[in-house]
């Protein structure tokens, strides 16, 4: 040992031996040794020669406050320290090193082999060992492998009493909690662990840690490890939710005070007397977890779950949780909600598709991260576009527009689509500026066209102008007036009278030169010819085939008096003053006709009738009369007993030819 002694460098050993001498010497001054014996006194070459002399294969450092003196060797780039002088230190104090306090002190530092077991030399600060950050605590003390295993084992009965894994450090008066990195590294604190992490009730009846009730279950929480009876977890539940809601944590407290976890999973478990207290607690949660949910997936309460709100950074107000923009500020969700409806009712108000781009803040939001953020909140804007996008699709007279809704050139208004002719296109290019400027919104045409609509009665036609000055474009059968129709009553009802009109042009049973206009100058409608009386099919007015218009209301007959109508022998309800038979069904007239004109017969069958339909009043009566029905022909819905009556219709026809 002496001629291995003799290898080393006089001066390194005299450093450093000084060096772990001077324990009354100040924290800085020797710190600034170790700086100078690092960097001056035992340069590289000596080291590797010291390594050598001692068989020492695996570096040593030596470790004064363990964060600050490593670091400060490593930073200076040189070869870690090298433990020489405890070994030089043990040899040649001797005795004296048990004023050191080591508390290894029965172990050998040599081994058979000439190695030095350095992981278990230590003393306070100054710790020599391999791996010295596993054995660290946080408070920075430290321990050796086997004395760690020891105080780990010894702690392990009254964690199991306390159904919950706290080793305290071993250094008197530190009172710290060992960090659980460095518990689980023992086998037996590792079994323990995955126990404790499995079980909610303990396996036995015992005291309750809490209040020190004998015999009673014990049920533990989860999330944090502490356990209790029940009466435990079930005292002071409502200041508990009152203290939530005021405080927005997203769980109950833990019945250990100080805990920030929640027990809403140890009280689901319970099943007490009391149930008003579980069920409101039961609600709070899940209220909480509608709002996150409701919120965003990206929604933060920032701690633990029983820890207060966060306050948002516009409002200043507490919330459940805030979410983050892009640029680092955080709003809770009421103030997210504020600046979606904003931007929604500028939309509503503007006809306009949702923005592309956003400004929360500072910071422009495009569209994808708002609906990525905001979810839930973005479906209302999902449902503005999808109607607008149909209404733009309803209206085939639209003109083009962009993504916001243009204005009237009329009124000025800002309307969803401006309204234009389609057709005619090269005579509408001599106007002014070419057709597509003759556009306007449609509340504008429905007033242009309630203008027009005496000249249309009397012309039985739809509106034929177009709404800006010296346009000729006709627009008589132009499909702008049917979408404009629903901004205008009045319209709408011209427009229905017209088509009525057009219906009863297409008769196939009265051609042309068997229909009437309505001398009506309000009115539309038509009558047919052919019998003493015409009646219009709009307005029901009735007038003389030959001599012009009864302005005298028709007579009616006394209760029970028949009379002969288009061959038949019917009576006035007394009711409606309509035509009946005699089997108690009311048969209008006007109805018949209609049901007529619902379907197209084969030219020899329309021949064959309208030669007959003068000449067989008397056959058709004898033959049979619509009283023949199983059922009346108006007890039914006309789709029900149209197709029945005209069959039945042929049917006599063919017999009687």
């Amino acid at each position: 040992m002496q001629d291995m002694a003799a290898k080393i460098p006089d001066v390194g050993l005299a450093k450093t031996l000084e060096l772990l001498q001077q324990k009354a010497m100040a924290r800085s001054r020797r710190r600034q040794l170790l700086h100078d014996y690092a960097i001056v006194e035992m340069p590289s070459a000596a080291t590797d020669d010291i390594i050598a002399v001692l068989a020492v294969q695996t570096a040593h450092a030596i470790h004064e406050d363990w964060d600050a003196d490593r670091n400060l060797v490593e930073r200076v780039e040189q070869d870690p320290l090298r433990l020489v002088g405890g070994v030089e230190l043990r040899r040649q104090l001797g005795e004296e090193i048990s004023g050191l306090g080591l508390p290894c002190q029965d172990v050998s530092f040599l081994e058979q082999h000439g190695r030095i077991d350095y992981s278990l030399l230590h003393h306070r600060r100054v710790v020599f060992e391999t791996s010295a950050g596993q054995l660290h605590s946080a408070c920075g003390h430290g321990a050796c492998r086997r004395c760690l295993s020891a105080h780990v084992e010894a702690a392990l009965p009254g964690c199991l009493r306390q159904w919950a894994l706290e080793v305290q450090c071993p250094a008197a008066g530190c009172g710290r909690r060992l960090p659980q990195r460095l518990v689980l590294s023992v086998s037996a604190a590792e079994k323990l662990a995955a126990v404790l992490d499995q079980a909610v009730v303990w396996p036995e009846e015992a005291q309750c840690p809490r209040c020190g009730a004998e015999n009673s279950t014990i049920h533990v929480n989860r999330a944090c490890g502490h356990s209790a009876c029940a009466e435990c977890w079930l005292a002071d539940l409502e200041p508990k939710l009152q203290w939530s809601r005021a405080n927005c944590t997203l769980d109950i407290p833990c019945c250990r005070l100080g805990c920030s976890q929640g027990c809403s999973e140890v009280l689901q478990r319970l099943s007490p007397a009391p149930l008003a207290p579980l069920d409101a607690v039961q609600s709070y949660v899940q209220e909480v977890q509608q709002h996150m949910k409701d919120f965003s997936a990206w929604c933060v309460h920032g701690g633990a779950p029983c820890t207060p709100g966060p306050e948002c950074s516009k409002c200043g107000s507490m919330s459940l949780a805030l979410l983050h923009c892009s640029c680092g500020v955080a709003a809770c969700r009421q103030c997210w909600q504020r600046f979606v409806d904003e931007h929604l009712q500028w939309c509503r108000d503007n006809f306009a598709f949702f923005p592309d781009c956003l400004a929360f803040c500072c910071s422009p939001l495009h569209r994808a991260q708002v609906v990525d953020l905001l979810p839930t909140m973005t479906q209302d804007i999902n449902t503005h576009e999808t109607e607008l996008k149909a209404t733009l699709l309803r209206l085939s007279c639209a003109a083009p527009r962009g993504r916001v809704g243009p204005s009237c050139p009329i009124c000025g208004e800002v309307r969803v689509a401006l309204l234009c002719h389609k057709g005619h296109v090269r005579v509408a290019l001599l106007c002014h500026k070419g057709h597509e400027t003759h556009a306007a919104c449609e509340q504008c045409w429905g007033r242009w066209a309630e203008e027009q609509l005496e000249q249309c009665v009397r012309c039985r036609q739809p509106p034929a102008r177009c709404l800006w000055p010296d346009c000729c474009v006709d627009m008589i059968e132009a499909a702008l007036w049917t979408e404009v129709q629903k901004s205008s009553q009045p319209l709408q009802q011209h427009l229905t009278r017209l088509a009525r009109r057009k219906r009863l042009q297409r008769s196939p049973m009265y051609p042309a030169a068997l229909q009437v206009d309505c001398p009506s100058p309000s009115c539309v409608g038509l009558g047919y010819l052919g019998f003493d009386t015409v009646m219009c099919f709009i307005c029901e007015r009735q007038w003389d085939a030959e001599s012009g218009v009864t302005d005298k209301p028709p007579e009616l007959l006394p209760a029970g008096s028949e009379l002969q109508v288009a061959g038949l022998t019917v009576r006035r309800c007394p009711q409606c003053q309509e035509y009946i038979e005699k089997n108690g069904g009311c048969v209008l007239y006007m109805g018949i006709i209609d049901i007529l004109q619902e379907y197209t017969t084969s030219k020899a069958m329309e021949s064959r009738f309208k030669s007959l339909k003068y000449g067989l009043k008397r056959s058709f009566r004898k033959q049979s009369t619509i009283s023949d029905f199983s059922t009346a022909v108006s007890s039914a819905p006309p789709d029900h007993y149209a197709k029945r009556f005209l069959d039945f219709m042929i049917e006599r026809l063919c017999h009687a030819l």
